[in-house]
């Protein structure tokens, strides 16, 4: 891949488009606040009275021709922590989040990779192994793409990086997100500044208690159950944007844009972003982790990848390999919560008289509900069949796993909580 473009970091002082992301912006939501942020500005604080006239001239924007003129687009989010010297977080830090969105203008889905920031791999130049995550330190985000490039074989066509800051001012714009804390966190940093201490419990999060949930990794998964809180988190922040009232937090937003954000996109590109995220539904964007094993014999806390099943995620969710059809009928696990007792043998019914093979139902006490994708056969088109026949559950998230196995071998796992 070619050189990448100089990175913009715009100003409003200067007349050109300034904007922020938040670092696990995989949503396309957020990608829309970003076109908003182009009218924006030239008048950085907006009465409520000219919203409306703004979402127009969003609608009316002419589409601009080469972002997608290759049907598909691969974007590097970045999130980066500070480097405890109050200077440029772009220099000398480390990358605390690593994702890939892929998105395709052609099925109008949007498929996402989350690379554990501990994964193990060569640092692009380096002779010696290294985390991922030290690549930013070493060459910041050029060597941060070069280096997924190289250990992955794919290109990447744009990167968004944004600091952490971003999560609690965009947050404390929202008026706090709704999360549903699944255990008791405390862990104390002071040289850090960090001070996490939540309750299990539905809730809504602060700036600052929201920085907790998502930097917490001090439990028996570590960082990959610190990546699936922020996958969750993500679920949330997108209920926030389905809000009507989302338009009038707008001007907030925006206040928050400036110094949080460096990418290569251009303002063309972004509102094409933004129209594109309009035909997209977000409920069924596929999420997935890079699989592996922590490492327990070397010195350095590595995460270990699995090549074999890395490459299988990205031919699927990158490059969009097209999956077999099962000749014999489609399997599921089905775990269900106390809220399901009563009607568990009906859903299960449900889905044997559509042609799916049960092979097992479990209780659980986990309180979300997910459709796991396990086997080769688990395709896109089945998971959208499935989640239709469940037309009265809430937030059924798409979650690509092939080492999760729950109560027998299936194609499919959904997990029936909330």
């Amino acid at each position: 891949m070619g050189p990448k473009k100089k990175a913009s970091q715009w100003a409003a002082k200067n007349n050109k488009i300034s904007f922020n992301l938040i670092f696990s912006a995989l949503t396309f939501a957020v990608v829309v606040i970003l076109s908003y942020t182009f009218f924006f500005k030239d008048n950085p604080v907006i009465k409520d009275s000219k919203i409306n006239n703004i979402i127009s001239e969003v609608n009316l924007a002419p589409p601009p021709l080469p972002f997608f003129n290759n049907t598909r687009q691969t974007i590097l989010l970045v999130g980066v922590d500070s480097n405890g010297r109050n200077s440029n977080s772009y220099n000398g830090t480390r990358s605390d989040t690593i994702i890939l969105l892929n998105m395709d203008t052609f099925s109008k889905t949007v498929n996402v990779i989350s690379i554990p920031r501990d994964s193990k791999v060569y640092i692009a130049n380096e002779k010696k192994p290294s985390k991922i995550n030290s690549a930013h330190a070493f060459g910041g985000i050029d060597l941060t793409i070069k280096t997924i490039e190289k250990t992955f074989g794919i290109n990447i066509d744009h990167y968004i990086e944004v600091n952490y800051n971003a999560i609690k001012e965009i947050v404390k714009a929202l008026g706090g997100i709704n999360i549903d804390v699944q255990k008791r966190m405390w862990y104390v940093d002071k040289a850090g500044g960090l001070y996490i201490n939540l309750y299990p419990g539905n809730q809504t999060l602060n700036s600052t208690q929201a920085e907790g949930y998502l930097r917490f990794r001090h439990d028996a998964l570590g960082d990959i159950g610190r990546m699936k809180r922020q996958q969750k988190f993500i679920k949330a922040l997108l209920e926030k944007f389905k809000s009507p009232d989302i338009f009038f937090k707008m001007p907030d937003l925006v206040r928050v844009f400036g110094d949080n954000v460096k990418t290569d996109l251009s303002v063309q590109n972004i509102t094409q972003l933004a129209k594109f995220a309009q035909k997209v539904e977000l409920s069924n964007i596929q999420v997935a982790t890079l699989p592996g094993r922590p490492s327990d014999t070397e010195k350095i806390s590595y995460w270990v990848l699995d090549s074999l099943k890395c490459q299988k995620l990205i031919d699927r969710l990158i490059y969009r390999e097209k999956l077999p059809k099962k000749s014999s009928p489609i399997t599921l696990s089905l775990l269900y919560s106390k809220k399901y007792e009563k009607s568990i043998e009906e859903i299960r019914k449900l889905f044997e008289d559509k042609g799916f093979q049960v092979v097992c139902n479990i209780p659980t006490r986990k309180k979300f509900n997910q459709l796991l994708f396990h086997s080769k056969y688990a395709r896109y088109e089945d998971a959208k069949k499935l989640k239709s026949l469940l037309k009265n559950t809430n937030n059924l998230h798409f979650i690509i796993d092939l080492d999760a196995r729950y109560c027998g071998s299936s194609d499919f796992t959904i997990i029936l909580g909330d």
